[in-house]
């Protein structure tokens, strides 16, 4: 799949970087340094946002940011129960990511599959509005058994989403391991579809860098703020899929 000359699922993994600034003139200030320093790929965590929930107050960051040519731009309002920063009613959720899909700066939006009613049917509304969509499921407790995750993913894979992303937490490296098996084992029997698996915190940090070897298609790293356990610098982040790339290539 490419998006703005962008090929996601095959290769080294994209760098996504998560903007969780509180403020819209920081968030619109992370967001154009990010693009000028060639950022691939940009989340706003708009429940990071002190104008969150209100879709009005969201609207006044989509309109104000710059035009990114080359960098895909990922709006995703992350719920309480998903590792969100606010406990928000489904409706207005739905309803604050179908508003941001009409953006022209947005590129993607994430849905959460399971927390949604209806998840098929916000992806088929979505991609009507000529976007991509990130099926995802976060699980911030514990690293469900493989043949779960196995499932989660095909589940996601069904609602007719683009992308689809599963992060867990691990109590050890080898449920890190867990993760890479799935990750492995979906990108193998559905090459198409690009997947994402993470998993987070230290023990996991070995599956937000080996995206390539895997075929984890995404990976995220942050740039000040982090949005998630284990993250880690997008400069050092970068250094590092190179050097995994070129001994890949040997």
């Amino acid at each position: 799949m490419i998006v703005k000359g962008h090929e996601i699922g095959s290769g080294m993994p994209l760098i996504c970087v998560p903007v969780v600034e509180r403020y819209r003139n920081a968030c619109l200030t992370r967001v154009n340094n990010l693009v000028a320093g060639g950022c691939e790929m940009i989340e706003w965590r708009a429940d990071y946002y002190e104008g969150s929930p209100n879709p009005d107050k969201i609207k006044e960051v989509l309109d104000g940011l710059p035009k990114m040519n080359d960098t895909i731009f990922l709006f995703t309002f992350r719920t309480l129960s998903q590792g969100g920063r606010l406990s928000v009613k489904r409706e207005l959720v739905d309803s604050i990511i179908m508003n941001a899909a009409q953006s022209e700066s947005v590129d993607m939006v994430d849905i959460e599959t399971f927390e949604t009613d209806d998840a098929p049917d916000m992806v088929r509304r979505v991609h009507g509005m000529g976007k991509r969509v990130i099926a995802s499921q976060h699980d911030f407790m514990k690293t469900p058994d493989s043949e779960e995750m196995y499932d989660m993913l095909i589940r996601m894979m069904m609602t007719g989403a683009d992308i689809v992303k599963l992060a867990v937490t691990p109590e050890n490296a080898d449920d890190a391991l867990k993760v890479l098996h799935v990750t492995t084992r979906f990108h193998e029997k559905y090459p198409k579809v690009p997947v994402v698996g993470i998993s987070m915190g230290r023990s996991g940090l070995i599956t937000r860098i080996t995206g390539e070897l895997f075929g984890s298609a995404i990976t995220f790293a942050s740039e000040g703020l982090s949005s998630a356990p284990g993250q880690i610098p997008a400069k050092n982040m970068k250094v590092i899929l190179n050097a995994v790339h070129k001994l890949m290539e040997e």
